[in-house]
């Protein structure tokens, strides 16, 4: 958990319920967190631009990705 920095003091808290919800995440500091079957956790990084030194999600960002239909 060190490597997830400030987000490793977020997550102790909802790691069974990650577990428990596999399509559920839990929104950090440096992106989305999420527990796969085997208890490992995967971070969604979120891309950002500095505008006056401060960071700011990029449009579109944190919007879910639209579904995609098959080919006929």
């Amino acid at each position: 958990l060190f490597a997830f920095g400030m987000d490793a003091y977020a997550l102790l808290p909802y790691m069974d319920w990650l577990l428990a919800h596999p399509e559920t995440y839990l929104d950090g500091a440096s992106g989305q967190l999420a527990a796969d079957s085997f208890g490992r956790i995967h971070r969604v990084l979120t891309w950002a631009r500095f505008v006056d030194g401060v960071a700011q999600p990029v449009q579109g960002a944190l919007d879910p990705l639209p579904i995609q239909q098959g080919g006929d």
